[in-house]
């Protein structure tokens, strides 16, 4: 009853929801894999919409109750010449509408989109009339964000074709969202141009993207060359250049290394951006003084010029990876990982002190947070499968969260 006291005096109106006790949203070993494109989100009517994965389809869940329950409310098939997969799809929201931007695989590689009205749309398969954005030989990742004034979609992946055949490098996308909901894409940008016969080259092999407040995009990408790992950022808001690649990229985007290290690969980056334009990045990667995989933080005050020394959010020697991160409206920062076996959430009011709270969700796996400012909560809303050993709940997927409706 603190709690709930507490809660509505912030805002001065709501309900606390409590959902600590992880609820169920499907009972069946489907995926939340991916953690640089968003897998759930809030619409303006309240409801929540989650997407997992299993055998070639993606799956929309929605819960119209804050959490408690859920439904499959449609799903996204390409049809039997083409193929999904797992971690290679992210969704936002404007209104009621879900813009989604997902991989397909045919003859060639595929960046398509799609969206649905939620407050409309069927249990059917939406995975017809798909706009394709880009054909390409290969694809790798998919990130999808919006600007904080709801009209734009910012979009980035990682991709071969035949002009850089050998080596992932990043392309971005605008689209201006309509009345009425419809997108108009701009045209494709081909933010690096890097090509190397060498395999362990790659640029943005994994990537997330934020909206600055100015409404410059920023793109966090994991890159590799046969020695140095690095975790970079890529925007059009400046076009000075640092790092080792700062020569393959496009002359109106900037780049700004964040972390690097030889010998250790560094991958999948989460970014989130607060209230005072304060960017946010976390990732996981191995150490010359310890190689276990462990999530790191860096933080960037001058909107993703330069970055703060990269601290450990948990110094000690135990596994910790798959990061989610994201910010609620009263500033405070929230890190969702992996922990052993086990999820565990870290918070911090400045990004230089954190502190685990106290949940644990055995056998989590591949969280996958929402990413909304705008309103508060004190455990972030969050999907995440549950691996197949757990005694409880195998091979399902759950939802948890804390906050003021």
């Amino acid at each position: 009853m603190a709690d709930r006291i507490r809660m509505c005096s912030y805002k001065g109106k709501g309900t606390l929801i409590d959902r600590t006790n992880p609820t169920l949203v499907v009972k069946l070993p489907y995926s939340t894999e991916g953690n640089g494109g968003r897998k759930l989100v809030r619409l303006a009517n309240g409801w929540l919409i989650s997407v997992v994965y299993f055998s070639k389809t993606y799956y929309f869940y929605v819960s119209k109750n804050n959490g408690n329950s859920w439904y499959q409310i449609c799903y996204l098939s390409p049809g039997t010449a083409y193929m999904v997969d797992k971690s290679n799809i992210s969704i936002a929201s404007v209104g009621n509408t879900v813009f989604i931007l997902y991989k397909t695989t045919g003859n060639n590689e595929y960046v398509s989109f799609k969206q649905f009205n939620a407050e409309t749309v069927t249990n059917t398969n939406i995975g017809n009339s798909a706009t394709s954005l880009d054909t390409q030989t290969a694809v790798n990742n998919v990130s999808l964000a919006i600007n904080k004034e709801g009209t734009e979609l910012h979009a980035c992946w990682s991709s071969k074709n035949s002009t850089y055949p050998n080596t992932l490098n990043i392309r971005y996308c605008k689209g201006i969202i309509n009345v009425g909901g419809t997108v108009t894409w701009g045209s494709i940008e081909q933010v690096t141009f890097y090509n190397s016969s060498v395999a362990e080259y790659a640029l943005g092999s994994e990537l997330t993207i934020v909206v600055r407040n100015d409404g410059h995009p920023y793109i966090v990408a994991s890159l590799t060359n046969p020695t140095v790992s690095y975790i970079q950022g890529f925007t059009t808001a400046f076009t000075a250049k640092n790092g080792t690649f700062s020569g393959y990229t496009k002359s109106n985007w900037g780049s700004s290394v964040i972390y690097q290290l030889a010998g250790y690969a560094q991958s999948s980056p989460s970014s989130c951006i607060d209230k005072y334009g304060v960017i946010h990045v976390v990732w996981f990667g191995g150490e010359s003084t310890n190689p276990m995989q462990r999530v790191r933080y860096s933080k960037s005050t001058n909107s993703g010029s330069t970055w703060s020394t990269s601290m450990l959010l948990y110094d000690a020697w135990t596994e910790t990876k798959n990061p989610s991160i994201t910010v609620n409206n009263n500033n405070e920062i929230f890190v969702v990982l992996e922990e052993s076996s086990n999820l565990k959430v870290y918070k911090s009011l400045n990004g230089t002190y954190w502190s685990k709270l106290d949940f644990n969700l055995y056998y989590g796996q591949s969280p996958s947070t929402l990413l909304d400012n705008n309103f508060k909560f004190e455990l972030p809303l969050t999907i995440t499968q549950i691996g197949q050993y757990s005694s409880t709940d195998p091979s399902t997927v759950k939802f948890f969260g804390k906050w003021d409706e």
